[in-house]
């Protein structure tokens, strides 16, 4: 039965698998590191999930506890509060974990690279007819050869492509910013910043919540954290992107950093949203500083 269970509430991106992995192993003597290569995500723990199927719940049990992942919205015709207050009815507690407002391209670049193997995906798609207009939107919307696969085509068509749909995507399937409206008083709710800059007190307060009082692993647990923080390689990448779209926006000067493909996409979605277009047919290489920006783009 699912009241049996507490459910851990998550889409991709946002360390739910994490929170999963440190909450099972709370009060463990020896865990094995679940943190997986240079992306430190924790993808290869194995965690009960349950999914929803024709309104019944559909428990996959692979470990032995009281923990179960849910992914509240995987289809664009659900509502993600309406799924939330399902899985909470169903059950005498549950665990949201959801992004703060400055982690929102943390969790996009999570999510693109970590969910999505940095490309465009089927992954992207559980519906087949969605899938079928997807493909035929990339390719014809951009006049792709037929015959090229995903992998093939030209980086800057990828780039305007996520800068059209991706972000879009994203906030359908978070309903950005839930937090600002959604309250469940039988739901815990937690950030990613509780979660990555304030460990300590998360998991404590997800613990008590859960009904255990005493950790005596903590230790071990903050070690992990403290290893899993430093390969979040994207952490800051929302104060640096602000900084970049303000210096254009305000004729600032500024040298432009390195950034993943999913940075520099959104760059030009909120200079889209602000009346610039970048020029960027066989741009595969991203400007490097704001005056270059500003002559790859011109007034809409």
């Amino acid at each position: 039965m699912i009241d049996n269970y507490i459910p851990i509430i998550f889409n991709g991106g946002s360390y739910g698998s994490f929170l999963m992995f440190c909450l099972t192993n709370l009060n463990t003597k020896e865990f094995k590191n679940p943190l997986c290569g240079a992306t430190g995500n924790s993808h290869k723990f194995l965690f009960n999930y349950v999914t929803l199927d024709n309104n019944d719940w559909n428990i996959v049990k692979k470990i032995d506890n009281k923990w179960i992942k849910y992914h509240p919205k995987t289809f664009k015709t659900q509502s993600l509060k309406e799924e939330i207050d399902r899985i909470v009815a169903a059950t005498n507690k549950s665990i949201l974990i959801y992004p703060s407002v400055d982690d929102y391209l943390l969790v996009i670049n999570n999510q693109f690279e970590k969910v999505y193997n940095n490309t465009i995906s089927d992954k992207w798609h559980n519906d087949n007819d969605e899938r079928e207009i997807f493909y035929k939107n990339l390719y014809d919307g951009w006049n792709i050869d037929p015959s090229l696969s995903i992998n093939e085509i030209d980086k800057w068509v990828v780039r305007e492509f996520l800068s059209y749909y991706y972000f879009e995507a994203f906030n359908g399937e978070y309903e950005w910013n839930l937090l600002e409206t959604y309250t469940n008083d039988n739901l815990l709710i937690v950030t990613t910043q509780d979660l990555l800059y304030d460990f300590e007190n998360c998991i404590k307060k997800c613990a008590s919540y859960c009904g255990i009082d005493t950790i005596t692993n903590f230790d071990e647990l903050i070690e992990l954290q403290k290893e899993q923080l430093k390969l979040q390689k994207h952490k800051h990448k929302d104060t640096i992107v602000k900084q970049v779209i303000d210096c254009f926006l305000n004729d600032k000067q500024l040298k432009i950093p390195e950034l993943s493909l999913i940075d520099e996409a959104y760059i030009q979605y909120v200079l889209r949203k602000n009346g610039f277009e970048l020029c960027c047919e066989g741009l595969n290489k991203f400007p490097t500083d704001i005056n270059t920006l500003k002559e790859k783009t011109s007034k809409t």
